[in-house]
């Protein structure tokens, strides 16, 4: 990757790169660019030589990336309807006229297809998440005639633009990075990525780097938290400059009632639910056991602890219905209505990232691709990790009290009033100061700051705990932020 404070433009300095590639008699020469990147095949002796060359900030082996959510080719409803594009719009469709209008705007294949076809997706993911964020209305949608009803999506007047950036359910880096790339240069405003993989750091993960350069362009980027879990550190896309979405559940049930030979009766739930199921009494078997009955009893009377092993002859853990902590439930479920006048906001700005990401020790070319420009960290006042003026905090606790700061803004009324309410972490002491913020206009930014003590006589027995933080004005707005507590 070049840079602009480097001398030349950067498409310049990607020409010259390129250049560079070829006159060297790089073995697989095949090699693209754009305005920020350069991307060729090479050897790794081959990339590392190009590492020494003034003006290569950064080079890495290309990863293949997972698609995130199941199969599921659900029909997107096509809204007639639908005005035109915006006037802005700059992007193209390589599919034929039948297929492009004023729902699906642009499609455009960044992976080898099959005799050169437009972007058709056979596996059905891309259908399947395009729809789920906006499908027309689908009346008689059910699963196994259950829950019938009308299914749409979150956003069916919204238009689409449609990059596929996937082949045989992996995902290159360098076609998500040109999707991303092209996306921003067509003009459009939210970008979801159901793809990815779990971050061990922002810089390895190329969906981190695209979607910083979207942010600055002022493009909304989300994306799926991914398909693992339900074990810790199983997140996917967790750059805080993204919208990281899990999955969750809804207010509805599909109740179904089992029955032990002993006569007692558990209460679950089912999708499949056939009227003429047939009823008899069947060994117990749990989710991943092998399915060799002998192997997949549980001892008499006891339902907690099985002697089963998984597949890979791992022991099967059981449920213990313990309540799930803010690591597995995120901040909860959106509500889009009250989101529309939330009164205050932890405003962030992509500037604001980069003593973050100094503060959290990366070197400053790796810094410097994340930004899209030069930067050199000992010239920047680096931050802690939780001083990231973010709507929650995570800390690790030890002995000694610590303080983080936060600025919160008034899209509210214009003069306004909020309270603080404090949920306490366990085993921790929590203040604010000031506990009260006043308002006199819109847009108006205040500080404040959170001491975390030591509680007297605790024993912090638990490694974790949780609480929240919540700034309330006349029950009419209020602003919750979570609060993490890891113990040493």
């Amino acid at each position: 990757m070049g840079d602009k404070k480097l001398g030349r433009s950067l498409t310049m300095k990607a020409i010259f790169l390129l250049s560079l590639v070829f006159a060297l008699g790089f073995s697989r020469a095949a090699a693209t660019f754009d305005e920020s990147r350069a991307d060729a095949k090479l050897t790794p002796l081959e990339a590392k030589a190009l590492q020494l060359i003034e003006g290569v900030m950064f080079a890495k082996e290309e990863e293949m990336l997972p698609l995130h959510t199941t199969y599921t080719p659900a029909c997107l409803g096509l809204n007639q309807s639908l005005p035109p594009p915006p006037a802005k719009w700059k992007g193209r469709c390589d599919f034929n006229e039948t297929h492009c209008n004023n729902k699906i705007i642009d499609a455009r294949n960044f992976v080898p297809s099959r005799n050169g076809r437009p972007p058709f997706y056979e596996e059905g993911h891309g259908t399947h998440t395009a729809s789920t964020v906006a499908g027309n209305f689908g009346k008689g949608a059910n699963a196994f005639e259950m829950a019938d009803g009308t299914a749409v999506g979150m956003a069916s007047l919204a238009h689409l633009s449609i990059y596929r950036v996937c082949i045989n359910a992996l995902c290159p880096e360098t076609a998500i990075l040109a999707g991303i790339d092209a996306a921003v240069s067509d003009g459009v405003d939210i970008l979801s990525l159901s793809l990815g993989a779990p971050e061990l750091s922002f810089i390895k993960i190329e969906v981190a780097v695209g979607a910083f350069g979207a942010i600055q362009e002022g493009i909304f980027v989300t994306c799926s938290a991914g398909n693992q879990g339900p074990t810790g550190k199983t997140l996917s896309n967790e750059a805080p400059w993204v919208l990281t979405v899990g999955v969750s559940t809804v207010d509805r049930t599909m109740s179904a009632t089992v029955q032990l030979g002993n006569g007692a009766e558990y209460q679950g739930q089912s999708i499949f639910q056939p009227q003429d199921f047939y009823s008899r009494v069947l060994p117990l078997v749990y989710a991943g056991a092998s399915g060799d009955s002998s192997s997949a009893q549980c001892y008499p009377g006891d339902h907690d602890y099985c002697d089963i092993l998984t597949r890979d002859k791992k022991p099967i853990l059981a449920e213990k219905l313990r309540p799930a902590n803010y690591f597995a439930t995120g901040v909860g479920h959106v509500a889009p209505a009250r989101a529309n006048h939330p009164g205050l906001i932890y405003d962030i700005r992509p500037g604001d990232y980069i003593p973050y990401l100094c503060g959290l020790g990366y070197k400053d070319a790796e810094v410097s691709v994340i930004a899209h420009r030069n930067i050199v960290c000992s010239q920047i006042p680096s931050i802690p990790e939780a001083q990231l003026n973010y709507p929650s905090i995570s800390i690790v606790f030890g002995l000694s009290p610590q303080n983080y700061t936060r600025a919160v803004t008034n899209v509210g009324p214009a003069n306004s009033s909020y309270t603080c309410r404090i949920h306490a972490s366990a085993g921790v002491d929590v203040k604010v100061s000031p506990s009260v913020i006043t308002f006199s206009g819109t847009h108006q930014t205040a500080t404040y700051t959170v001491t975390f003590s030591k509680k007297p006589g605790s024993s912090n027995v638990n490694q974790y705990s949780q609480g929240s933080l919540l700034w309330v004005s006349n029950r009419r707005h209020f602003a919750r932020r979570l609060i993490a507590v890891t113990f040493q």
